[in-house]
């Protein structure tokens, strides 16, 4: 599937993977990084903006699965197998982990002894479906991840109003809302992405001017 370049680049920076040169930002090392994997062909140009800039970007189906091999061996991340339902404990020591939709996560009703190191995790494709999430305990099943800098379940229809001020480090947040959360607690954010699950417009809070990153 194709990949947004913007969405890209910040996941990028949220994950501390461009490094600042000279006087360029971060958003312009980054295409220069994308730039260089286009030239050795790893990545191929999807679609590209008015300018000419590129807007889209995916990768050979055959270097996709050798990344997720050799990054699942080096323990960099961790797809969840599509066709096998997973237990909190499957996913509770992996740094990054990915979850393909149409997938049921199932998670103890309790954290005793729960103590997640995940830092990433990123929900692929796109549903409507109810079901990606236990419907009686979304809050617990995210908020117990206390160690999460990037935090993209946009694509599932869940509710993360409550959850999202109680993750602190993190960086990089996409999610559904249905009331505007705090941000006071999130010194460490540089990207927010919020769609509301309704059809009524909602105001963030002042606090989102004081906000350094």
């Amino acid at each position: 599937m194709e990949i947004r370049v913007s969405k890209l680049i910040r996941l990028w920076i949220a994950e501390l993977f461009v490094k600042a040169r000279s006087n360029k930002g971060l958003e312009v090392v980054a295409e220069e990084y994308l730039e260089e994997l286009i030239d050795r062909s790893l990545i191929f140009v999807g679609r590209r903006r008015a300018n000419g800039r590129i807007r889209t970007c995916r990768i050979h189906d055959l270097l996709r699965q050798l990344g997720i091999r050799e990054a699942q061996i080096e323990n960099v991340v961790h797809v969840i197998n599509e066709n096998v339902p997973i237990l909190s404990e499957a996913i509770n020591y992996q740094r990054r982990v990915m979850v393909p939709l149409r997938k049921h996560v199932y998670l103890p009703r309790h954290g005793s002894g729960v103590t997640s190191t995940t830092r990433s995790l990123v929900f692929t494709g796109f549903s409507y479906s109810r079901d990606t999430v236990p419907a009686d305990r979304p809050c617990f099943t995210f908020s117990h991840f206390k160690l999460l800098t990037v935090l993209d379940v946009l694509a599932t229809h869940h509710c993360f109003s409550s959850v999202i001020s109680q993750l602190v480090h993190l960086r990089y947040v996409a999610a559904k809302i249905d009331k505007a959360p705090s941000l006071y607690s999130l010194r460490n954010l540089q990207t927010i992405i919020l769609d509301t699950l309704g059809t009524r417009h909602l105001e963030l809070p002042l606090e989102i001017w004081t906000m350094s990153e």
